[in-house]
């Protein structure tokens, strides 16, 4: 009930689920957004994109893009008070339990976002046939010669810490954000030194990125899965993690990003 509810925004109009359950979403209910940017009250915010809050309890944190929150209790803190967003009125948190009961019963909402398994899952489980050729050799890149596991780390494919990470040419809006809690950021008030930023940054799952909006990245700057691969690989401020793809590889991290690490089932289907 909370995640809808509209009266804990100041002005009444928006709730947890303005942004993170839109009609945008690929499937109801996969709590995301295919934006590039957050759209509220019919306009764009600032800022990075929405997060996915799928299986966003299946790691232990931290979470947002740059890492500011560690428990899920913390992470609900930051839009319900934050005025682009909830900006919710301590006099209306109060009646409805106050600021502590809502973010504990929102995360323990969240932790039932869940994903099922995927035929990764099966395969790391001894299935041998769960995965095809294809998506195998993709395993091999990701898991083995490409370096990604440096970053996205365990079986959730996903980042335990920030990382410095290099952005080239990000947008003009990306260094509005007036939020001072976005050190972890570096300097987002300050222009990028000859078109190239260093933000730190939390890699995200690589689990269901077919399901988690028409985006990728962390300011929504590809809308193909292929082009972002070929420019992401290329960020690592280490020059020893560059990296390059052959059309062929391209191809079976594809398949394996996309075939194998998909979920069967997903929250409300």
């Amino acid at each position: 009930m909370l995640f809808s509810e509209k009266r804990l925004s100041f002005d009444g109009k928006v709730s947890c689920e303005s942004c993170h359950a839109t009609h945008t979403s690929p499937l109801k209910g996969l709590l995301t957004d295919s934006r590039p940017r957050p759209f509220l009250r019919n306009r764009l915010l600032s800022g990075p994109r929405t997060p996915s809050l799928l299986d966003v309890s299946r790691t232990p944190g931290p979470f947002f893009w740059n890492g500011r929150a560690r428990t899920l209790e913390s992470q609900v803190f930051w839009p319900l008070y934050h005025p682009d967003e909830l900006g919710a009125r301590e006099i209306t948190l109060q009646s409805f339990g106050g600021a502590q009961h809502i973010a504990q019963s929102l995360a323990s909402f969240m932790r039932t976002f869940q994903s099922g398994r995927a035929p990764f899952d099966a395969w790391l489980a001894g299935d041998c046939n769960a995965l095809k050729p294809q998506e195998i050799q993709g395993a091999r890149l990701v898991l083995l010669e490409k370096g990604c596991t440096h970053c996205h780390e365990g079986t959730e494919l996903r980042g335990s810490k920030t990382f410095p990470l290099r952005y080239t040419h990000l947008p003009a809006y990306a260094f509005s954000n007036k939020e001072a809690s976005y050190s972890a950021d570096a300097e987002l008030s300050a222009p990028p030194t000859h078109g190239i930023s260093t933000l730190g940054s939390v890699p995200p799952t690589l689990r269901n990125l077919g399901a988690r909006g028409g985006v990728f990245g962390r300011f929504g700057s590809h809308t193909q899965l292929r082009e972002y691969l070929v420019s992401h690989v290329q960020q690592p401020q280490d020059p020893q993690r560059r990296s390059k793809f052959t059309e062929r590889e391209l191809q079976n991290v594809e398949a394996f990003l996309l075939n194998a690490l998909q979920s069967k089932s997903f929250p409300g289907h």
